[in-house]
């Protein structure tokens, strides 16, 4: 093994994780681009979860929160990006249970009033159809959205 590169590739590693939170998988995308061997891989993730640079349930947390807040996505939408990123169901599951649920249910009447306003046509089956198609696409649950648009109506 190269030592140089897998110091190199070491400190990259290191930088990169403290600019954003970042994931296992994330690392490891880097790390194939690099043209880093498996060896060097699992080593250079093994150093930084021991040393806190990367930490799934922080990343899981951090990601969930940021999206609901900034991207006002619902808690499918979430769950589905984090499986993409290989982030174990426990860590999903915690995540999604540090979100308010009462912050929850109002931004999507938020979403739901704005998005209600926006749309012109005058028949209510469309209307409900495209508030519904819209939060689903958002990643809200079938439930909540109707309940939701229950109390806009």
């Amino acid at each position: 093994m190269d030592d140089d590169f897998y110091k190199q590739l070491l400190s990259k590693m290191c930088s990169y994780c403290a600019i954003y939170e970042k994931c296992k998988h994330d690392i490891y995308v880097k790390l194939d681009k690099y043209g880093a061997s498996k060896l060097q891989q699992e080593q250079i993730i093994e150093y930084l979860e021991a040393n806190n640079f990367i930490n799934e349930e922080r990343f899981a947390n951090s990601f969930a929160s940021d999206k609901f807040k900034f991207n006002k996505w619902g808690k499918n939408k979430i769950v589905y990006n984090l499986k993409e990123f290989k982030i174990e169901q426990k860590n999903i599951a915690e995540a999604l249970n540090n979100i308010n649920s009462d912050d929850y249910e109002r931004v999507l009447l938020n979403l739901l009033k704005t998005k209600r306003a926006q749309i012109k046509d005058t028949d209510n089956y469309k209307i409900r159809q495209k508030l519904i198609n819209y939060a689903i696409s958002k990643g809200f649950e079938y439930e909540l959205i109707y309940e939701t648009i229950s109390k806009i109506e």
